[in-house]
């Protein structure tokens, strides 16, 4: 018996390694790259816009200061799970043959904008709703909902020119692109 459990071990072991080495580093076409990134990002941009957008409405319409709260709250805390989805498929994308540092310098922008977000959801619950600072602390914190997105867009504009060069020929990436100050 010790021995059929052994040979299915052997197997199984045969099997992960055969796996893994198909599988590769995960390297791919800086093309691919780009396409799919932009894709992921310009998705997550989109997502977070509307929503801050509805939390801006939701917040101008709520009555009471508890229910402007709960709004940024929901936002901010939407916002930072929709960006750890972001980092997952970041991941899904493979790493550019012609880019492997700026692929993690971008995931590490797209985790200090989740953090960020997660960071203005706590802040946000923490306000004291029947202070009288209630509504200028709430404004601080909501005054730029949009800003880890600035910061993440401003990573995605600082890649090597390989990567430069296919993001420019890659239609889902020209909303990525910040304004020229």
């Amino acid at each position: 018996m010790l021995a059929g459990g052994g040979a299915l071990v052997l197997a199984v072991a045969l099997i992960l390694v055969w796996s893994l080495a198909l599988r590769g580093d995960g390297s791919v076409s800086t093309a691919k790259y780009a396409s799919s990134v932009c894709g992921d990002l310009s998705s997550w941009q989109g997502d977070i816009a509307k929503s801050a957008a509805a939390m801006t409405t939701a917040v101008s319409n709520a009555g009471d200061p508890p229910g402007k709260q709960k709004a940024a709250q929901t936002y901010f805390g939407t916002a930072g799970t929709r960006t750890d989805q972001l980092i997952a498929a970041l991941g899904d994308d493979g790493t550019p043959k012609d880019g492997k540092s700026y692929a993690k310098q971008l995931v590490a922008a797209v985790r200090t904008a989740a953090a960020s977000f997660k960071s203005s959801a706590q802040q946000a619950g923490e306000l004291e709703t029947s202070a009288s600072s209630f509504g200028s602390g709430l404004q601080v914190i909501i005054r730029d909902p949009q800003q880890p997105v600035d910061g993440v867009r401003t990573k995605f504009g600082n890649a090597p020119s390989a990567l430069a060069n296919a993001f420019a020929h890659t239609s889902s990436c020209a909303s990525l692109k910040l304004p020229k100050p």
